[in-house]
């Protein structure tokens, strides 16, 4: 009886074997929803990794300005001390002690004239 039930086993097997390499899975209702749920995982990952750059590229673009601020702000000091200065120092030692070019130096002497 048991060797009866096997006999067509092999055929029923192929027909197994063919239907499932011949089966779309891009058509099976799970597929899709397995797709979905990947590309919204996906996505997420995406829009967090590109908000961590985001804000690492903004912190370091921030930093640059307040760097280049500060020595905006060191060089309009170093001229501000420079032109005061100018009463009782010569050009010189004016330039060599603040590390200002001797010509910018004679051109605050100029204007103050």
């Amino acid at each position: 009886e048991i060797l009866a039930d096997n006999r067509d086993l092999k055929e029923q097997l192929k027909k197994a074997k063919d239907m499932i390499t011949q089966t779309r899975y891009e058509d099976l209702p799970s597929y899709e929803i397995g797709m979905e749920k990947g590309m919204e995982k996906g996505m997420e990952k995406g829009m967090e990794k590109g908000m961590e750059k985001g804000i690492e590229k903004g912190i370091e673009k921030g930093i640059e300005k307040g760097i280049a601020l500060e020595k905006i702000k060191a060089e309009q000091e170093k001229l501000k001390l420079a032109k005061k200065l100018l009463a009782i120092l010569d050009d010189e030692t004016i330039a060599n002690t603040l590390n200002i070019s001797l010509t910018t130096i004679k051109t605050l002497r100029a204007e103050k004239h």
